[in-house]
């Protein structure tokens, strides 16, 4: 069976650890595609979502800390700093949005009847294309300024 989220570099934000971890959420969204596919007992998917919100929590935590050093950084360069200290911040913020929206999808899939499970395994790929893509891609500047 092909992996219903592939990577792509569009995923990268250009930092080691950050990057990893992106990918670490497309294995855990395959993961749990086929926990789903293959009409595994509930609580075997159950345990793959855990998985995922342990690993956006850890996530979400170390991209705060890596860009609270950025912005503290009297040798952060100055393309970095064009980003903002503003900017960041706000990135740092919308961290618990993101996570309240990944818990809801969960929370959904946890509760939903098998019908329904495709398109709520849908919403855990936009999740991560939203937040790796759309709410990271300013990121890429300040990493590639350093």
């Amino acid at each position: 069976m092909a992996e219903r989220l592939e990577w792509h570099d569009a995923f990268a934000v250009g930092h080691t650890t950050l990057d990893a971890q992106h990918r670490e959420f497309v294995n855990h969204i395959n993961r749990i595609y086929k926990a789903l596919d293959a009409k595994e007992p509930t609580e075997r998917w159950q345990d793959h979502l855990d998985v995922l919100m342990q690993a956006a929590k850890a996530h979400f935590a170390y991209e705060s800390a890596v860009l609270g050093d950025v912005v503290g950084s009297a040798s952060t360069p100055k393309g970095a700093k064009a980003v903002g200290e503003a900017v960041i911040r706000e990135h740092i913020v919308a961290h618990d949005s993101a996570l309240a929206e990944l818990g809801a999808i969960v929370a959904n899939i946890a509760r939903s009847v098998p019908e329904e499970l495709p398109q709520l395994g849908e919403q855990l790929v936009r999740w991560f294309i939203d937040h790796s893509i759309k709410h990271d891609a300013h990121l890429k500047t300040v990493f590639q300024a350093m």
